[in-house]
């Protein structure tokens, strides 16, 4: 179908090739855009939206942080070129976890949009997506593989109204489906491949966003806490202790998790130090490989579950393991359940207190 798109329905959408299109000869060299005014503008704009990405937490609900759309065609045309070097960066710096975070929170802003978003245009970008706005109809093979990751028994198959191989959804609901869609799309086309001088260039604002991050993380994860380690790390970590050989996998799946949760690369160092055949000149570089300082730039997220179970790793399985699909959702559970327990027993302490001090009145 054919549709008239201004600069203000493609800040809302920089995912479509209209947007691209639209800055296409205002940013034809990225060289020399990123040394100019508007250049730095952007810039500026991409690192805000990673930012935002980064502090976003999709179990709020569609309470997404919208960014202040500007109002002229240059701003229009800065703020998109923003989007596109967002993931420029994100590409240069290679973290999975923070491609994930990007894409999760570019198909929630979206989602914010579609929802109240004119008839013509939401058909058209649902065909982009591959999908059939009108017919709120959703073929089988799309749907099994639109709703792959997302948990809630609500959109199994077997749930779901099906006739001739489609699958029938409210409004609402396609919504939620082209949302997922678009998260889908945007992991699929994540990192770019780009060149090196690029990433040269790009050097101060990779350590900029890699600050934010690890601000992030020290946010979400706080004070390292080794009693809420799940079972697979806390076994790595015993087997360390104890001299034992650990493979090329037990090694990036112990380091890159304590990497996760904060700890520095020297305390990380340190506990290899029992391992058979030590070598610190080796076991510094690896570690500082897997952190991102030793000139990959890449911070390596720990394995999932799944990863861990493939490779045998998955070890001495709890009740809280069977809820939860990686090991860093098990010690931000853990955590919190260990705070809870402290904040309870200090109100308990402090009534006690507060009991004895009226008793001795």
């Amino acid at each position: 179908m054919r549709i008239v798109l201004e600069g203000r329905d493609l800040v809302k959408y920089p995912f479509l090739k209209e947007a691209q299109q639209y800055i296409k000869d205002y940013a034809a060299s990225i060289h020399i855009f990123l040394t100019s005014k508007q250049g730095e503008l952007a810039l500026r704009s991409a690192i805000s939206s990673i930012e935002a990405s980064l502090f976003f937490r999709k179990n709020a609900g569609t309470d997404v942080n919208v960014p202040d759309y500007p109002h002229d065609n240059t701003g229009n045309r800065v703020f998109i070129a923003g989007y596109a070097i967002a993931r420029i960066l994100l590409s240069c710096h290679g973290d999975r976890s923070m491609i994930e975070r990007f894409c999760v929170y570019q198909a929630w802003l979206f989602y914010h949009h579609i929802q109240t978003e004119r008839t013509e245009l939401v058909q058209y970008i649902s065909q982009q997506f591959g999908m059939e706005y009108r017919s709120k109809v959703v073929p089988v093979p799309q749907y099994v593989s639109i709703t792959a990751s997302v948990s809630d028994p609500h959109w199994r198959l077997v749930n779901r109204h099906v006739v001739s191989g489609q699958v029938f959804v409210k409004q609402d609901e396609f919504f939620e489906l082209m949302r997922e869609r678009l998260a889908s799309i945007l992991r699929d086309q994540l990192p770019l491949r780009i060149p090196e001088e690029i990433c040269s260039i790009l050097v101060p604002s990779l350590s900029e966003i890699k600050e934010i991050y690890q601000e992030r993380m020290f946010e979400e994860f706080g004070p390292i806490d080794d009693s809420a380690y799940p079972p697979c790390i806390s076994d790595l970590l015993l087997r360390l202790t104890r001299g034992e050989y650990l493979s090329h996998m037990a090694r990036f799946a112990g380091t890159s998790f304590l990497h996760n949760i904060g700890m520095d690369p020297i305390s990380i160092i340190e506990l290899y130090g029992h391992a058979p055949g030590f070598d610190l000149e080796r076991t510094s570089y690896q570690v500082h490989h897997i952190s991102g300082d030793g000139g990959s730039g890449t911070d390596y997220t720990s394995p999932m579950c799944a990863t861990m179970k493939t490779h045998g790793l998955c070890v001495h399985a709890d009740t809280l393991c069977a809820t939860i699909n990686h090991p860093l959702t098990y010690y931000k559970r853990k955590k919190a359940e260990h705070s809870k327990k402290t904040r309870i027993l200090e109100k308990g302490n402090e009534r006690t207190l507060q009991k004895k001090n009226k008793q001795t009145e």
